[in-house]
């Protein structure tokens, strides 16, 4: 019997091992995805925080196939400004059958963030936008959140799509104390003569002011007077979202604006003419046929 209580104590001494490890490994794990979780929800999250999470959860054994994994993952590249990476790790679980309202909730973000930055055709582009208009409307069925339904305005005004009115008014129904709302107030009635004080207000408003803000900003500041100053803003926003037709539209009125204070006939005139309509021809490429300021559009052009 002594040989037999000697071989059980050894298994049970391995054992205990063996599955202490085992727990040790699951309470670090969970330590790891909250400790990612929390600093992905902080308004203003450490890029060097977020690297070394990053490092840390690539590490672990099913990096690769986890969702819950995955979507810490892609938020981390989305933060860090790499929403191809974000998707290319992200959408498929976005896009299953069984996708959760949070997975296309995150679908949307990306998409929405990659289609700022896309630079391919209009289709690739218009794609884009409607996954986003339709993530984003599942994941508000399920939370209610400003967010989401702000968001899905977002992709239905960048589109044309006559439902941005729908949103909108839902927005203002549901949620008429939001950052969300009042922004989109301000774009249904904007005067940059009357509303530099809301403008700035949304920049506070927002832990990260959407790129409409951005624009009507521009929109101000040319309004004041300040051409470089405003053709400065333009250019930095275009360069950091280019796929956004708001930021298109107002780089086009600075462009028109520095072709008219520039000398008839003139190198920089013909120059700023120029660049004006690269923008407008990318907007005319997307907007619907019947869109009204196309004539607006037109009416541009015909300054050289």
């Amino acid at each position: 019997m002594l040989p037999l209580l000697l071989l059980l104590l050894v298994a049970g001494f391995y054992g205990y091992q063996w599955w202490q490890e085992r727990v040790d490994r699951a309470a670090a794990r969970a330590r790891l995805i909250a400790d990612a979780a929390t600093e992905l929800d902080k308004p203003q999250p450490d890029r060097d925080r977020l690297s070394s999470l990053m490092a840390r959860l690539t590490r672990l054994p099913d990096a690769a196939t986890s969702p819950e994994l995955l979507a810490l993952q892609a938020e981390i590249e989305l933060l860090r400004g790499r929403p191809e990476r974000a998707d290319e790790m992200f959408l498929g679980i976005a896009t299953s059958p069984g996708a959760t309202p949070a997975q296309q909730r995150l679908g949307a973000r990306i998409l929405l963030r990659k289609s700022e930055t896309f630079a391919g055709d209009a289709a690739g582009w218009t794609g884009l936008l409607e996954q986003v208009l339709a993530f984003s409307e599942r994941a508000y069925s399920d939370g209610r959140d400003a967010a989401d339904l702000f968001r899905a305005w977002q992709a239905a005004t960048r589109l044309w799509n006559p439902r941005k009115r729908e949103l909108a008014a839902q927005l203002a129904q549901a949620h008429p104390d939001s950052a969300e709302h009042r922004l989109v107030a301000l774009v249904d009635d904007f005067d940059p003569a009357r509303d530099a004080t809301r403008v700035a207000d949304l920049f506070a408003d927002f832990a990260t002011a959407p790129y409409e803000v951005h624009a009507l900003r521009t929109a101000v500041t040319l309004q004041k007077g300040d051409v470089p100053a405003a053709l400065a803003m333009a250019e930095r926003d275009l360069n950091l979202a280019p796929g956004v037709p708001g930021i298109r539209y107002v780089m086009a009125i600075v462009l028109h604006a520095c072709a008219l204070a520039s000398k008839e006939g003139s190198v920089d005139r013909i120059r700023f003419a120029d660049r004006r309509d690269r923008q407008l021809d990318w907007l005319e490429q997307r907007a619907p046929a019947d869109e009204p300021q196309r004539q607006q559009w037109q009416k541009m052009r015909a300054v050289r």
